[in-house]
């Protein structure tokens, strides 16, 4: 029974692992390597993959995402520290959140810029102390928006595998049911496609995130 627990319980801490080195040439966004984090995630709840190869890839994913905002602002002129929201974002119904701890190191703005190919986009992040707290604003920031909690938001996912795990539970020992309920997942994820824009809205592991990118200049 130990075993199927730990096969079925997808582990969410493993989404901040501290990676070793970065390579320039693999470095992704934020928002596109949260999206692979909850895939890895699904995945694992699927048995699809191991818990040992997921910790591998959510590595190398935090990898190329911890330097990829320093480094696009010293790479492209368009890309800046975060100095309050553009027309645009506020048009999407995106507000700043004031009342958490704002992290400069990790926040920037993006102005379109054809050569590069690149679109306008921001990324808001903040910290928060209580969770429960965070994400009911996150959830009003995406009211406001008009998007939606999607199925692979960590705490969905652990009300699907509450489900599945109903049937199991009599028969697990007191040591087993410890484990599962230290181990439940957390946080919240809504984002969707509105008008041009790409939008992600979460609260994972100690942080809110807020993105926002122009796709239809991305590449033009």
């Amino acid at each position: 029974m130990k075993k199927l627990l730990i096969m079925a319980m997808v582990l969410l801490p493993t989404l901040l692992l501290t990676g070793c080195g970065s390579n320039k040439d693999a470095l992704i966004t934020i928002e596109d390597g949260q999206t692979q984090m909850m895939e890895i995630s699904e995945q694992l709840m699927n048995w699809d993959i191991s818990q040992e190869d997921a910790n591998e890839k959510m590595e190398e994913i935090t990898a190329n995402m911890e330097t990829q905002e320093d480094m696009m602002k010293d790479l492209y002129k368009n890309v800046s520290d975060f100095n309050g929201l553009p027309k645009w974002a506020k048009s999407l119904g995106i507000y700043e959140l004031k009342w958490f701890d704002f992290l400069d190191s990790k926040s920037s703005v993006t102005d379109y810029d054809k050569q590069s190919g690149m679109g306008e986009s921001i990324a808001l992040i903040y910290t928060y102390s209580n969770e429960a707290d965070a994400i009911q604003a996150a959830e009003k920031l995406a009211a406001n928006i008009g998007i939606e909690e999607t199925s692979h938001s960590p705490r969905i996912l652990q009300k699907n595998l509450d489900e599945t795990m109903k049937s199991m539970m009599e028969y697990m020992s007191d040591e087993d049911k410890a484990e599962y309920e230290k181990n439940k997942m957390s946080g919240y994820i809504a984002d969707a496609i509105k008008w041009d824009y790409s939008i992600m809205v979460s609260v994972l592991q100690g942080e809110i995130s807020i993105l926002a990118t122009n796709i239809s200049q991305t590449g033009n």
